[in-house]
């Protein structure tokens, strides 16, 4: 009975159409309904920020800029830094550069910046 059932081009079409839109809606709706992932608002803590400057080494630290969501550090002398201890504190990893350090935290990094240009 089906082998005699002929589609014409307008009702493909109109298939096509309308599941084109279910997909758009849905994906829609399922995308307003997520929450973006946001930093950690919390104040820093006064020990996370000395540890951060004990492992750059004491007066180290030349600059400290902002890449998007990543903190970049310029530092005098890079043998002076202990990477592992950059490493425990980073959320993502540590990236070197010449004498240029790129860091992920999971705090806000203007937070950090502000944080440690004021010497807390």
């Amino acid at each position: 009975m089906l082998s005699n059932f002929q589609f014409d081009t307008m009702t493909i079409i109109g298939v096509v159409t309308i599941a084109t839109l279910v997909v758009l809606i849905s994906l829609n709706g399922h995308l307003r309904g997520r929450k973006p992932k946001e930093k950690d608002r919390r104040a820093i803590e006064p020990e996370f920020i000395l540890s951060l400057k004990n492992a750059f080494g004491l007066n180290n630290i030349k600059q400290i800029s902002l890449e998007h969501e990543r903190v970049k550090f310029t530092v005098e002398q890079v043998k002076l830094v202990d990477f592992e201890s950059l490493k425990a504190l980073s959320s993502k990893g540590v990236f070197v550069k010449g004498k240029d350090i790129t860091m992920t935290f999971v705090y806000d990094p203007k937070s950090i910046q502000k944080a440690l240009e004021k010497g807390v």
